[in-house]
């Protein structure tokens, strides 16, 4: 297993089972707006993003609920354990390719998120829960957590290179607010899942 480091590797997903017939793998907590990759590419499975191997495969299929991908070197019954529990990694080129605007879970972290009206700040994104319908995004300031689903009616705009993003203060949003310093039973949001590795 190679031990190396690539900020361009971009996460796909954990394997959550094998199919040797099909000679495919398929993948559960995936970022939920993957697109489809029907051209030959090379993933990385491991541990982490610094210990992969390299495997070429075919075809990357979102199926909503879970995603496939078909290796072009035979799956051996001795590979199934090797790759159960791992994860997937792609260079992020496969992806842009076919959705130029893509925007992944670890793109995220660390964005410096505004009122789109007052201009005021608001938090920085700590963490990215990836819920079954959406992304999303836990902003921490100095006195609250906020969960903020990353919806179009929410979200107005994602400057990566300036790293911040404008979202609309939307009606019962701060309801949502989990105030670092109140008494437990005046907290509202309790976290369920999490995108931190």
């Amino acid at each position: 297993m190679d031990s190396k480091k690539n900020d361009n590797l971009k996460y796909l997903g954990i394997v959550s089972s094998v199919n040797p017939a099909k000679n495919l793998i398929v993948l559960s907590d995936f970022p939920k707006n993957l697109p489809d990759l029907n051209n030959n590419f090379e993933i990385e499975i491991g541990f982490s993003v610094n210990f992969t191997n390299k495997y070429s495969a075919t075809h990357l299929v979102n199926h909503g609920k879970y995603v496939t991908i078909v290796i072009e070197k035979k799956i051996t019954e001795d590979m199934v354990d090797i790759f159960i529990r791992k994860a997937v990694y792609t260079e992020f080129e496969n992806l842009s390719k076919e959705a130029p605007d893509l925007i992944l879970p670890e793109d995220i972290l660390g964005l410096q998120v505004f009122d789109e009206m007052s201009g005021n700040l608001i938090g920085i994104v700590k963490d990215i829960m990836l819920n079954p319908a959406n992304q999303v995004w836990i902003v921490e300031s100095e006195e609250f957590m906020l969960p903020i689903p990353y919806t179009p009616n929410v979200v107005k705009k994602v400057d990566l290179k300036k790293n911040v993003a404008y979202i609309e203060m939307i009606d019962g949003l701060m309801d949502l607010a989990e105030l670092k310093n109140a008494p437990k039973k005046e907290r509202v949001f309790k976290k369920r899942g999490s995108y931190r590795k």
